[in-house]
């Protein structure tokens, strides 16, 4: 029985160590795969920078570069957005992209996220501009109010508080000849007391 159960635990042994080689294997053919794709990404880039480097110079400037991405995708830039694309993707700042800064697939996201920031920009200046629009006609439609006002052509400032005043020259009178009730009808002192203010206006 011992002997038994001595190679049953050895045959156990040997398929787990047949099992780890197997998935050494796997993993060894996968990083194989991975090198090999990495190896084809970086023909590829090399291969698309030999056809932005219209001069062979080793470095791509604004005018190649939008050259380059009409090439590669039919992408149609002007000077400013390919020296924008420049800027945006040449990190040791030499004026030109070398072939560790370059990456067409990458240009285009940047190209499509400098598109996108600009229309929320206008969306935002139009939104901006609307509100303005809207606020100055309503100040218009004020204006207008009250310039068709019979007898009133001048909508000054000093105009409207004149007008103002007008009206609480009665008030004035009220308080005047009121205040001698409010002492007999304590009800009415309240009212009196929102008065008293226009009528020391009026008498200091």
């Amino acid at each position: 029985a011992r002997a038994a159960q001595g190679q049953s635990t050895a045959s156990i042994e040997e398929e787990i160590a047949a099992l780890e080689a197997e998935a050494a294997k796997l993993r060894a053919g996968a990083s194989q795969l991975q090198a090999i794709k990495v190896e084809e990404v970086l023909e590829e880039r090399k291969r698309w920078f030999r056809v932005f480097d219209l001069d062979s110079s080793g470095g791509i400037d604004a005018a190649e570069i939008k050259m380059g991405m009409k090439e590669f995708n039919g992408t149609e830039l002007d000077e400013s957005r390919a020296a924008q694309l420049l800027q945006a993707h040449d990190a040791n700042r030499n004026g030109v992209l070398e072939l560790d800064e370059f990456d067409p697939p990458r240009l285009q996201s940047t190209l499509e996220k400098i598109k996108s920031e600009e229309q929320k920009g206008e969306e935002t200046a139009r939104a901006e501009n609307a509100v303005a629009l809207e606020k100055q006609r309503q100040e218009e439609e004020i204006t207008n109010y009250y310039t068709g006002l019979p007898g009133n052509q001048d909508v000054g400032f000093l105009t409207r508080l004149v007008s103002v005043l007008a009206y609480l020259l009665p008030l004035v009178d009220t308080v005047r000849f009121g205040l001698p009730l409010a002492a007999i009808e304590p009800a009415l002192q309240p009212l009196f007391a929102l008065l008293i203010p226009a009528f020391k206006l009026f008498a200091s």
